[in-house]
């Protein structure tokens, strides 16, 4: 804040405020940087325009493992819990999620548009949008295996569901314990 205002450059001033106050605090095996094993919290404002919105990662090219989202995350399209969207080569494995996600198209608990593969990820998480709705992922376009859903998927008028909103591959070995609802006569509804 203001010491970069007064000169400071602007990576040492995100340094002095995370991993330099964590060393000085003797924290800084388990806080102050986004690494393996250690906890952050992370905000995530002013999104609600954007494609790509996640509690962990906008978009992901590559893999993200045994994270762990809590709170309430809102955007326009792709919206997920963990991972706004993933590409191709792109995995997404032992990751919850918990609190609210929701945007208005393609939102999952777990990760809003798959393009990828998710594995073994737990969703709790309550996922809304009038279009594309589901517990794991919004919108599936490749491979969902061992996740379990115990939020709900709510406020969709078109694709509806407790895995993907939408899929078009493969989802297997999964279970879905969380509630579905709709608005009025939604269209494509399953569980």
């Amino acid at each position: 804040g203001l010491a970069v205002k007064q000169g400071l450059p602007m990576e040492e001033g995100l340094k002095a405020i995370t991993i330099n106050a964590a060393r000085i605090c003797g924290v800084d095996d388990r806080l102050g940087s986004l690494s393996k094993g250690k906890d952050a919290d992370i905000a995530i404002s002013d999104t609600i325009d954007y494609l790509y919105t996640g509690g962990i990662a906008g978009y992901s090219l590559g893999l993200i493992e045994n994270c762990h989202f809590s709170g309430e995350i809102s955007g326009c399209k792709y919206v997920g819990g963990i991972a706004g969207s993933i590409d191709d080569e792109a995995l997404v494995v032992g990751c919850t999620s918990e609190g609210e996600v929701s945007g208005r198209h393609s939102v999952g608990g777990i990760v809003g548009n798959n393009r990828g593969t998710i594995e073994d990820c737990i969703n709790d998480a309550a996922v809304s949008a009038p279009e594309s709705v589901g517990g794991i992922a919004g919108h599936s376009g490749y491979y969902i295996r061992r996740c379990i859903n115990n939020g709900s998927s709510t406020n969709a008028q078109t694709y509806v569901r407790g895995l993907a909103g939408s899929s078009a591959y493969s989802i297997e070995h999964c279970i879905n314990h969380g509630t579905i609802a709709t608005l009025g006569n939604a269209k494509s509804v399953g569980g």
